[in-house]
């Protein structure tokens, strides 16, 4: 097993986590690996962690970069890449040893365009398994393989390894800061032929303050809207009966950023707020129709629809309630 997977790691101002991420990756049990280390501009240590390791190993590829984000940063690993195979690893996260021998076995011996695997969300005082794809066993077909992405929590570009032919010229939409993972995973799974799970947790998603998913909102934030959307154009054409998973998907971002808007200052949350409950109301005939989105997400678009205060303060009171019984 000579196939040689090209591993990108896009990096900006993680010293504390670099460090771990790299040595996951030199002791991999799975040899052939092309580690392409993109610094986006960073202005701590890393640069000189990134050099360190690339004189330690010659299979590191240092790319240094102005900063221009990390769909940037992903990018240009995309562009340097020559393996067989892609995989992406965010630098604050890190991989279990045995995860690219079991990875590119099975993709080799079932002939596979992408395979997805479980993983850990690591917390400062704990590690759990992320949700996980039970229903998906053996070889999915391409829309049992965008089922995998849709239905699911596990989304994102770094529980997954490509065939490098698959991803072609599809590249990270740089415009898009909230759910561009998705966007891209959806794009390449659209064309694959078939695809697998592995369930085993394989991948710690590290849980870190800086991390965007963690942060409030922003502009950037507010591209997770125009995401959806995007997810909806893609879907839509070849397999129809998928869009309202990209509708539930829409309610639970437009349920985050309501409640993030409500942290702003009254004269600017108010146009938001009225901004993403028209959008909610345009779906409503279609979410509250759909067989596909549970009761409680039609509940949610519903309330956010009638009254976005309403919303947030039962938010809050479940999260209260929540907290007593930890």
């Amino acid at each position: 097993m000579d196939e040689i997977v090209s591993v990108i790691v896009p990096v900006f101002d993680v010293e504390q986590h670099l460090a771990q991420c790299l040595g996951s990756l030199i002791s991999q049990t799975f040899p052939h690996l092309e580690i392409i280390v993109v610094d986006d501009g960073s202005t701590d240590r890393s640069p000189a962690i990134i050099r360190d390791f690339a004189e330690r190993d010659s299979r590191i590829r240092p790319i240094f970069q102005a900063n221009a984000g990390v769909s940037a940063a992903r990018n240009a690993g995309l562009d340097a890449a020559t393996g067989s195979f892609v995989s992406f690893v965010d630098a604050d996260d890190w991989l279990e040893p045995d995860s690219f021998e079991l990875i590119v076995n099975e993709a080799i011996t079932n002939g596979l365009d992408f395979v997805t695997f479980g993983y850990f969300v690591d917390y400062p005082e704990r590690s759990i398994a992320g949700m996980t794809l039970a229903r998906f066993d053996g070889i999915l077909d391409t829309r049992s393989g965008l089922e995998t992405v849709l239905t699911t929590q596990n989304r994102f570009a770094c529980s997954r390894v490509y065939r490098r032919a698959l991803i072609g010229s599809t590249r990270f939409r740089e415009d898009i800061h909230w759910g561009e993972d998705t966007i891209f995973v959806v794009e390449v799974a659209r064309r694959a032929k078939s695809s697998a799970v592995i369930h085993r947790p394989l991948y710690h998603y590290v849980q870190s303050e800086g991390s965007a998913t963690r942060s409030r909102i922003n502009l950037k934030r507010l591209t997770g809207l125009r995401m959806t959307e995007i997810l909806e154009e893609l879907v839509r054409e070849e397999h129809p009966a998928l869009v309202d998973h990209v509708l539930q998907t829409r309610v639970n971002i437009l349920g985050i950023l309501v409640q993030d808007a409500r942290e702003f200052h009254q004269g600017e949350s108010k146009p938001l707020i009225r901004k993403f409950q028209a959008r909610l109301r345009s779906d409503m005939f279609r979410i509250l129709l759909s067989r596909t989105i549970s009761l409680p997400t039609k509940l949610k678009a519903l309330l956010i629809s009638f009254s976005a205060g309403l919303f947030v303060r039962s938010r809050q009171m479940i999260t209260a309630i929540r907290s007593s019984r930890d």
